[in-house]
Formats: C-alpha cells, structure tokens, sequence
C-alpha cells in the first residue's frame, strides 16, 4: 500500500437543465493508510457529519491532476 494520502470524498448528485442526472464529488477529509497496511486512519474537519456514499481515493500530484 502507498505512504501517500487518500482523499475522501462525498458524492453530490444533481440534475443538469436538459434533465440529466449526475454526480460530483466534494472532498471532505483525508485518509492514510494505518502502519499495519489493513486499513485507514481517517481526519474529517470538527462538525461535519456524513451521511450517505462516499469514497476514498489515492491523492495525486498536483502536476498530475492539470494533465
């Protein structure tokens, strides 16, 4: 498993003016993997409460989110 921390995002679904449904994702806190390797330690920001789907995904570099 990679040092490097994990984003944790919320899922936003909205309806687009032609009527489509779609989804964004909005990163709420930051995950990293415990020293065991099986499983995560999770930061969320005081006050906030999560209902509903999320996930966790591997962060990137900056450099590499603009290719």
């Amino acid at each position: 498993m990679t040092d490097k921390p994990f984003n944790i995002l919320v899922a936003d679904t909205y309806t687009t003016k032609n009527g489509e449904e779609k989804t964004s994702w909005i990163r709420v806190g930051v995950a990293f993997p415990n020293k065991s390797g099986e499983g995560f330690t999770c930061q969320l920001p005081e006050g906030l409460a999560l209902t509903g789907r999320f996930m966790i995904l591997p962060r990137t570099d900056k450099t590499e989110d603009a290719a």
